[in-house]
């Protein structure tokens, strides 16, 4: 059963000015009154009034000094990369998440009374707290650190203002709007891992130019025509068993050509983000044509850089309830922009160890592309020595194929193996 005086400390602090501590305080105060008038105690007629009178004293400053500084108080804020150690501002512009940040707060045309201190919490995107609370008694800037837990283009709402007096009886709460909109775009690291090039669309040798595309080798076998010319005949077999046939190339399906990647990110798999980006910028290093989406997004991209951006703006929306709605948004635009080609691979980026929703959803995609005769290709990027998830799930080997980097912990040496997610994948690798 809870305490009746504590219940009703905290409903008279929840309507008013005063703490928790001032609550107390004030009902200490009239305590002591009661006593002094029972008992005519000298030293409780003498402490009860003056309780009374502080605590009564600070409410009415911190309620029209709180009203004041909320009517006359701007705010802006700027950011900059900081260094882990000494926490110095960096050079360069560019906020990475998890990484740590400084920020210089502009307080201004704040009254704020003497001995009195305004506490300030800035307010980003979702509601989110990234920096650290500071307390300051003087308007001017204020320098304050912290970290954006993940990627994104986060918006300052403004900040959560506390003002308290010295001793922390009353505290009168406000919200303090930006004297101007900000929004600070937070990448992902991009690490390049040693993945092998996914090359994602064929197109049959009878409908390319020998002159102007790449063709595989003549490997296949049609009957000979005369067009066919004399080099083409596989004279061999037409040795063996008289059989006059003709070698023409095979279905083009190059390196150079078309590579399609989903990157299966959620909001807080940075390192899944830009493992895709690094990859994409990878295969446009080498002359791939990159079509690439992001959970989070229906949209489709042509390049890495419109990848990044894609990440990035798709990550507060990157969830797993929308895995199997945008990976089935993406088979669809991504055939239809191959007019021209026949659609074989989609290379999923996706993190090593998943939870189980995460699995579920990604197993249901397997019919999505079934359905399409597609081959999903996962592309495994490493679990971070430092993480601390719940690993919940690992990839291992099964009927998924896959492609880790050199470096994985699940096969060290080996790119063949298969990720065991117990479902089966239409198409031939």
């Amino acid at each position: 059963m809870p305490n009746p005086l504590t219940t009703l400390s905290n409903a008279i602090a929840s309507r008013s000015v005063l703490t928790i501590r001032g609550v107390i305080a004030l009902l200490a105060g009239v305590l002591l009154i009661l006593v002094a008038w029972l008992e005519n105690d000298l030293a409780a007629s003498v402490l009860g009034p003056t309780l009374v009178g502080i605590c009564l004293i600070v409410a009415l400053l911190s309620f029209f000094a709180g009203r004041k500084t909320a009517q006359s108080l701007t705010i802006s804020l700027a950011i900059r990369p900081a260094s882990i150690d000494s926490k110095s501002t960096s050079a360069s512009g560019t906020l990475y998440s998890s990484k740590p940040v400084a920020a210089e707060v502009f307080i201004e045309h704040g009254s704020i009374p003497p001995t009195f201190a305004l506490g300030v919490i800035t307010k980003f995107s979702s509601n989110a707290e990234v920096l650290e609370s500071i307390s300051i008694r003087t308007s001017g800037s204020h320098q304050t650190f912290g970290a954006f837990p993940h990627r994104g283009n986060w918006e300052f709402l403004g900040a959560q203002t506390f003002l308290t007096d010295p001793l922390t009886l009353s505290e009168r709460t406000g919200f303090v709007a930006p004297r101007s909109t900000a929004t600070f775009r937070v990448e992902p690291l991009q690490t390049l891992y040693p993945w092998s090039i996914v090359s994602s669309v064929e197109r049959a040798g009878d409908t390319t130019q020998i002159s102007t595309e790449r063709l595989g080798a003549r490997l296949d076998l049609k009957t000979y025509h005369p067009a066919d010319g004399m080099r083409s005949i596989a004279w061999k077999i037409f040795a063996r068993r008289g059989e006059l046939l003709a070698r023409h190339p095979e279905a083009a399906s190059t390196p150079e050509g078309t590579v399609v990647i989903f990157v299966a990110a959620t909001k807080t798999q940075d390192d899944v983000a830009g493992a895709a980006v690094a990859y994409a910028r990878r295969c446009e290093e080498i002359g791939s044509i990159v079509i690439s989406g992001a959970l989070g997004s229906t949209r489709i991209v042509t390049t890495a850089n419109d990848l990044l951006d894609l990440a990035i703006d798709s990550a507060f929306d990157a969830s797993v309830d929308r895995m199997i709605a945008d990976f089935s948004s993406f088979i669809t635009a991504v055939i239809a922009r191959s007019p021209g080609g026949i659609v074989r691979k989609i290379a999923i980026v996706v993190p090593e160890f998943v939870a189980n929703d995460y699995a579920a959803a990604l197993k249901s995609c397997s019919p999505i592309a079934n359905n399409s005769n597609i081959t999903l290709l996962l592309l495994v990027v490493p679990k971070e020595e430092n993480s601390t998830d719940v690993e919940q799930h690992a990839l291992r080997a099964g009927s998924w194929f896959f492609e880790p980097p050199d470096k994985s912990i699940i096969h060290p040496k080996n790119s063949d193996r298969a990720i065991d997610l117990g479902i089966e994948i239409g198409g031939e690798r």
